[in-house]
């Protein structure tokens, strides 16, 4: 573990998400469905729903609206085969 005077800054946490937030979300859009993580990146269910639930509470969404989003086709990986 690194120690606490070699954290990035919560700005710099927040630049690195959005940069790689948009390069996903446009490879999703121009290039196709990938898993957003390597198999070995040892993301856990909890770090994935912590995230998820901030991104919603971030653009002021409710899961319900994400689950109508869905139904109305706005699924990336239905395509996949």
């Amino acid at each position: 573990m690194s120690s606490p005077d070699l954290r990035p800054t919560a700005e710099e946490v927040q630049r690195r998400f959005a940069e790689a937030f948009k390069l996903y979300a446009a490879h999703l859009r121009d290039g196709g469905y990938i898993d957003p993580f390597a198999p070995d990146d040892d993301i856990t269910a909890t770090d994935v729903v912590t995230v998820a639930g901030a991104l919603l509470h971030a653009q002021n969404l409710e899961v319900f609206e994400l689950a109508l989003w869905q139904s109305w086709g706005g699924v990336p990986w239905k395509a996949v085969a």
